[in-house]
């Protein structure tokens, strides 16, 4: 990590920390108002996730990693890859899995650090290059040579990147709710509005306590990311 990257890590931490104490009062009201459980892991599979309209569900063994993917639609047909974002996986593309395999392959997958792929440790595991690195050897590992790539959120960031990086693997690229990765740290920057949008993206630079805010009341925080009650 070069010295420029190094001072972003550190400014991002510092104002992570900052914001973690708002957090950190927040959490304090919501265990005493609520008491409400931990939840740290679900071991049951909804039926839902089994529904067998939604296509099979299989992994992908890449050089370092393995990704977990469900894909639907005729193997002969072009591949259309889905890539999700947060707090999200595979599942946010049902809609789109029964519309669209009627003339593709599609192919939804957990990124690296969701659901049933793999989660290395360390935060550089999941820096931008590494997540378009997954994506460029996936593609040939399901049998293609290029895709149309639809992202959404921070499965849009990826892939931006991989539009980037390895253009020749994209043939058309389908970009939901995320700006260019290139264009927006300077808008953020340079914008306080979208700074004050931007603050958990702050927090969730802070080890530990992103984890504990969303299993608090049962992960009613994921509940809450959807309905706009965040």
């Amino acid at each position: 990590m070069g010295l420029k990257e190094s001072a972003v890590a550190a400014f991002t931490l510092t104002i992570g920390c900052f914001l973690s104490i708002f957090v950190l009062i927040r959490m304090v009201f919501v265990g005493v108002k609520y008491r409400g459980k931990i939840s740290w892991k679900r071991y049951d599979m909804p039926d839902c996730l089994r529904d067998p309209a939604l296509g099979t569900h299989n992994y992908a063994h890449l050089e370092h990693i393995r990704l977990h993917y469900v894909a639907a639609g005729d193997e002969d047909k072009p591949l259309m890859l889905m890539v999700h974002g947060l707090p999200e996986f595979w599942f946010s593309w049902r809609y789109q899995i029964r519309e669209f395999k009627k003339d593709y392959r599609v192919v939804a997958i957990d990124q690296r650090g969701y659901s049933e792929s793999d989660a290395p440790s360390g935060v550089n595991s999941y820096n931008l290059g590494e997540l378009a690195n997954d994506i460029k050897q996936l593609i040939p590992a399901l049998g293609y040579k290029s895709c149309i790539m639809v992202g959404h959120d921070w499965g849009a960031g990826t892939a931006w990147t991989v539009a980037g990086m390895y253009p020749e693997l994209v043939d058309k690229l389908i970009v939901m709710n995320f700006p260019h990765p290139l264009s927006f740290p300077k808008y953020v920057a340079t914008h306080m509005s979208q700074f004050k949008r931007s603050w958990f993206q702050f927090f969730f630079s802070v080890p530990l306590l992103p984890e504990l805010w969303f299993c608090i009341r049962d992960r009613r925080m994921l509940e809450n990311s959807f309905n706009g009650r965040v």
